[in-house]
């Protein structure tokens, strides 16, 4: 799924594993823990991982970049972001937008 906003676009689950890892590689303070083959490791313990990213339409850069595992604890669905989101932008009204548009892609996996 992606999803335009003002100067921004949303993508969920568009990224392959070579995809994901070489956008996270564009983040300074990348981890393990946000790599593909983490959750895929995951996956094995009930897990299911989100690929969430945000670019900046102007500069065409990434915004942000965050995997979350999501998983159903006693009827509950519970998301856990081990060691993100991270975010990396020039301007602060950028990276705010850009963690609105995560909050709400979040929510939308009720």
């Amino acid at each position: 799924m992606i999803e335009h906003i003002i100067n921004q676009t949303l993508q969920k689950n568009f990224h392959n594993k070579a995809g994901w890892n070489n956008a996270l590689r564009r983040f300074k303070d990348k981890n393990i823990f946000q790599s593909y083959e983490w959750g895929e490791l995951k996956k094995l313990e009930g897990w299911k991982a989100l690929h969430i990213t945000v670019i900046d339409n102007e500069t065409l850069k990434y915004i942000l970049i965050a995997q979350v595992l999501i998983k159903k604890i006693m009827g509950i669905k519970i998301g856990w972001c081990p060691g993100g989101p991270l975010i990396q932008c020039d301007k602060t009204k950028n990276g705010i937008d850009a963690l609105d548009k995560f909050r709400e892609a979040i929510l939308e996996e009720n």
